[in-house]
């Protein structure tokens, strides 16, 4: 099941990069959200509430399989919270 979830995450994650503009010149100047999450070492991630899927704990930390996937691809683009 971790295989699917890292799959489907993976397709979905291909999905939005592919949807992403390739112009440099945004105005804003302040870079890809990529490379802010990746300075600041911090990225805010959504989740359905559903169990197993994903969920928050009793101490509000998301928690489940989708949770656990994108924390173990973001912890390779050096995202770590």
């Amino acid at each position: 099941m971790i295989g699917l979830s890292f799959a489907l995450i993976a397709v979905l994650s291909l999905g939005l990069i592919a949807c992403g503009d390739d112009d440099d010149d945004d105005g804003g100047g302040g870079g890809s959200t990529l490379e802010k999450a990746q300075e600041d070492g911090v990225i805010t991630i959504g989740f359905a509430n559903e169990a197993p899927y994903g969920f928050a704990d009793s101490s509000g930390e998301a928690t489940g399989e989708a949770p656990t996937v994108a924390k173990a691809i973001l912890a390779e683009l050096g995202i770590n919270e």
